[in-house]
């Protein structure tokens, strides 16, 4: 990968987790204070672990997350509305967090054809309503990746569009780099 240069708000979010969080734990679930999250309200969706079956449920899809995503998938579980071609990397960075404590960032290409396009960068930040040492919470934030001059990528597709292709393109192929980070990344 490249040299990681955090979007910004990505940096501010980050160093608000950072400093509510212990040596080896999460922070607690208050870090979901929507006062304290009013910045990124539209950036970010929160997603609960349901236990038992082990399922992450969407509980709240923030606008533009939505809008980066395709159809608002608010009240739902992942594994349901995630289409094949990224579920294992979308419900990797959950695994990473959980086993971490660690805050985990990822970066996707979107390929269609041979040509590749930046496409999203997302950072999933766990926290924990009762037992800090076993996130429960997770509040995700996503952007469109910018080039080197600042500038979005210039295609998006929503999920909708991952698994069937558009504008006579082929069926798209993703990759993902995915890793946890630390304070160093701030």
């Amino acid at each position: 990968m490249h040299h990681l240069a955090l979007h910004d708000d990505a940096k501010s979010l980050l160093s608000q987790w950072f400093d509510l969080r212990s040596e080896g734990e999460v922070p607690d679930r208050r870090f979901l204070d929507p006062v304290r999250l009013r910045h990124w309200i539209g950036m970010i969706s929160v997603v609960h672990l349901h236990e038992g079956e082990y399922r992450l449920y969407m509980a709240l899809h923030g606008a533009h997350a939505a809008r980066y995503h395709g159809p608002d998938v608010s009240k739902q579980y992942l594994d349901e509305v995630t289409p094949a071609l990224v579920r294992e990397s979308t419900l990797a960075a959950y695994d990473m967090c959980m086993e971490t404590l660690m805050p985990c960032y990822s970066r996707q290409t979107l390929t269609l054809g041979n040509v590749a396009h930046k496409h999203m960068e997302r950072m999933v930040l766990p926290c924990s309503t009762d037992d800090l040492t076993r996130p429960d919470r997770f509040i995700v934030w996503v952007a469109p990746v910018r080039d080197d001059s600042g500038e979005e990528s210039s295609l998006f597709l929503p999920f909708s569009q991952y698994e069937t292709g558009a504008a006579g393109y082929a069926v798209p192929e993703m990759k993902v780099e995915m890793f946890s980070l630390c304070r160093d990344a701030l």
